[in-house]
């Protein structure tokens, strides 16, 4: 069998060996705490906000700043993207040839765009919250800094910025904005003003609304023009008069179509990113502001943030970026998009290619030739929230949630995904996993679907199994069997050996109802591997399928365990919250090995070889790497 041994060496060497889900642990080889967690790179992630300058866009993806031409505003054109930062980015301000980006958990990140191509992060401040919006007033940058209020940053050397003041404010600061002495801050349900006069000690002067009673809005963008501040509470859009900045007063509201996200000022008009586009305010009165009542783009993507670059408004959508015509100051007509990755909920690797469930963009298709820079080849928007997927051969099967329907696609052209059929699924179709000519589905309250897809232009259904007692969320296939993840009411396992008539067998349920919740299962050998939410991962021997019995427990809090993954004595489990490399080889004793922070919730986990490629919800993909693991797997793989 030397030809074998040399193909499976030649293939791990490339990268394209996908791990095996379900074989037989492999005993122990090298000293598991070598193995640690190392990021590769990101892709795609919520685009949540964008700056412009001259003929440039710089766009939030997820961890990454990336760079776009706009010379053609009907088509933004990619031209580079910097490497993965810490957190994701929700706001950017430019100056120069640097970028400041507000990035969550890791504060103030400086950036240098003097070469579109490669933006290279110069320097970072850690701020004690967590950075949602920056602006930048002489020598220091303002940070909108959540639960910490607002965080005064000294910016006078980028490479080596710091924290020199602040102001803790009683609620979430989301937005600032500033204009003289002063700046204005969206904090939770108040709109305050802070004098920076002094910018290391920043002092309260006043805030709107003075008496806020039973207030449950949340005040998110702001901005600022001479002695008025432009704000909304998720209802009208507010004029506030800052002539007294003790005292500010309501000047002038009008009703909304939709709450703003964020504002920009242009002139005579306020524009606001709201859920279907950009929406314009006339604000030529401050006192009588006009237009926020009716909007007529019902196709046009949601804008998430934006700023206004000469005869253009500028949006970053939440999965890419959309550019606006101010023909007519008051109609912004959308002339050009440059659509991004935005969530990811799941994910399969086939081939040279990744399938991702992207949410509302439907079934996405990443080529990952380079794994520092996978790109989006292909996709096919769904009518739902495309959710989880399996892939089977040249046929992908995505659950498409609120469109309550399997949908079947060709994906034979990569490029060029195909629907060949939809198949309803009123529970919004679970988890999916393909053996031979049958995909398994769990479709929430409706149960265990089987469905022969010999044929997957033409699905139908064989077999149902609609007694399971609480709502499926995870399901694993081997053999005669499926286990499936039954909520609150643990690990049941079903014989499958007639697909007509799936039964019960066995289950595994160690927690009462308001105790736990299994949510995920992968199987390898002997062994079921269970997510079990905030009580961690419990690992089941399943020899007998009808008597699972504990074999070993390890917790994960604070974390709350929601994927797992098992390939060559390691375990990979996603969290609300991380990625745990887990040492399973003493399934009695599992033992964490490394942790990485995912920034969110991880939907779905894809292994190959020592990659593992992470469905990181709102923060795109996440590509990491075990290191040390191919030296331990390979030699127990080749062993004779």
């Amino acid at each position: 069998m030397k030809p074998l041994r040399f193909c499976i060496l030649l293939t791990l060497a490339c990268f394209v060996l996908l791990a095996p889900q379900a074989a037989t642990v492999p005993e122990a080889h090298a000293s598991p705490s070598a193995l640690t967690l190392q990021l590769v790179s990101t892709a795609g992630g919520t685009s949540a906000a964008v700056a412009v300058q001259g003929n440039y866009a710089y766009l939030g993806e997820g961890y990454r700043l990336a760079v776009l031409n706009l010379s053609n505003p009907g088509a933004p054109a990619l031209v580079g993207r910097s490497m993965p930062i810490p957190d994701r980015i929700q706001g950017i301000t430019l100056s120069g040839s640097l970028a400041y980006v507000a990035a969550k958990s890791a504060g103030l990140v400086i950036l240098d765009v003097s070469d579109p191509q490669h933006p290279a992060v110069l320097g970072s401040a850690d701020t004690p919250g967590e950075a949602a919006e920056v602006v930048l007033a002489g020598s220091y940058a303002l940070v909108a800094d959540g639960s910490a209020g607002l965080t005064v940053v000294d910016i006078s050397a980028p490479q080596s910025p710091h924290v020199v003041g602040g102001l803790d404010t009683p609620g979430q600061a989301r937005g600032v904005a500033v204009a003289g002495a002063y700046a204005y801050v969206a904090d939770g349900d108040t709109a305050r003003i802070v004098d920076i006069s002094v910018p290391t000690s920043p002092s309260a002067r006043g805030f709107y609304p003075p008496s806020p009673p039973g207030w449950t809005v949340s005040y998110l963008g702001i901005a600022a023009a001479g002695s008025y501040v432009y704000t909304s509470d998720g209802y009208e859009l507010q004029v506030l008069d800052v002539s007294n900045p003790a005292a500010p007063i309501l000047a002038g509201s009008t009703a909304l179509v939709s709450g703003p996200y964020a504002i920009a000022l242009a002139g005579d008009y306020a524009y606001l990113a709201i859920a279907r586009g950009v929406l314009a305010v006339n604000i030529s009165d401050p006192a009588k502001p006009t237009g926020g009542g009716s909007h007529s783009c019902s196709a046009c993507w949601p804008a998430v943030d934006l700023t206004v670059a000469g005869s253009h408004v500028v949006a970053a959508t939440g999965f890419g970026l959309s550019v606006y015509g101010l023909a007519d100051p008051a109609a912004p007509a959308e002339l050009g998009i440059y659509e991004s990755t935005g969530t990811v909920g799941d994910l399969r690797l086939a081939g040279r290619h990744a399938f991702a469930a992207m949410g509302e963009q439907g079934l996405g298709v990443f080529d990952t030739t380079d794994l520092r820079d996978l790109g989006l080849v292909g996709r096919l928007d769904t009518p739902g929230y495309a959710a989880n997927l399996a892939v089977a051969g040249t046929t992908a099967i995505v659950g498409d949630g609120w469109g309550l329907n399997l949908r079947f696609v060709d994906i034979s052209a990569p490029t060029a995904p195909r629907l060949l059929a939809n198949f309803p699924a009123p529970g919004g179709g679970g988890d999916v996993e393909v053996q031979g000519s049958y995909a398994y589905v769990v479709d929430g309250g409706y149960g265990l679907r089987i469905l022969d897809i010999s044929d997957p232009a033409q699905p139908r259904q064989v077999g149902i199994l609609t007694t399971l007692p609480d709502w499926p969320v995870g399901l694993a296939v081997a053999g005669n069997y499926a286990y499936v993840a039954d909520g609150s009411k643990g690990l049941r396992v079903v014989q499958v050996s007639d697909p007509a008539a799936p039964t019960v067998v066995g289950f595994y349920d160690p927690f009462s109802p308001a105790q736990s919740s299994a949510v995920d299962v992968t199987i390898a050998g002997d062994l079921a591997y269970i997510a079990y939410s905030y009580r961690g991962v419990r690992i089941v021997n399943i020899a007998d399928p009808a008597h699972p019995t504990f074999v070993g427990s390890l917790a994960t809090t604070p974390a709350s365990a929601c994927d797992i993954a098992v390939t060559g004595g390691v375990a990979v489990v996603g969290t609300d919250r991380s990625v745990l490399l887990v040492d399973v080889r003493d399934p009695t004793h599992p033992a964490i090995l490394d942790t990485y922070p995912t920034g969110d919730a991880v939907g779905g986990l894809a292994l190959r070889g020592d990659v593992v490629l992470v469905a990181n919800k709102g923060a795109g993909i996440t590509i990491l790497r075990i290191v040390g693991f191919l030296k331990s797997y390979l030699p127990l793989i080749l062993r004779p």
